[in-house]
């Protein structure tokens, strides 16, 4: 089920697929996002202890923050084995656009903007 819709929604448009509208993310949205990725993949992590399935962790965060999606694409009737580069296209489009408003650190501190991806 969709979010409902809010001011500071992030509209995210992904080239060959359409136009999404994604809920910005939250604490709560964060860790909500990890249940579901936890749950999903029977916690599946790596040695480090990050996700090591990508695109469960793009249908996670999809799923979680969608507000609206374009005429067509669905989630429930994505083809596993055909449409998971689709599916990880539309997660990286949504981190790209939540990394472009996030503050780069002052001069001299250490630390910045994670990689697409290497946060939940």
């Amino acid at each position: 089920m969709a979010r409902q819709a809010s001011k500071s929604d992030l509209v995210v448009d992904v080239d060959g697929i359409g136009r999404f509208v994604f809920a910005r993310r939250t604490m709560r949205d964060k860790f909500g996002i990890r249940g579901a990725y936890a749950a999903l993949t029977s916690a599946n992590y790596d040695a480090e202890g990050n996700t090591a399935d990508i695109g469960a962790l793009a249908f996670c965060t999809i799923n979680h923050l969608l507000v609206s999606a374009p005429a067509g694409f669905s989630l429930e009737v994505l083809d596993p084995d055909a449409d998971e580069e689709k599916l990880t296209k539309v997660f990286l489009a949504l981190r790209e656009q939540e990394g472009s408003f996030r503050k780069e650190p002052a001069p001299g501190v250490q630390g910045g903007r994670e990689e697409p991806g290497a946060e939940l």
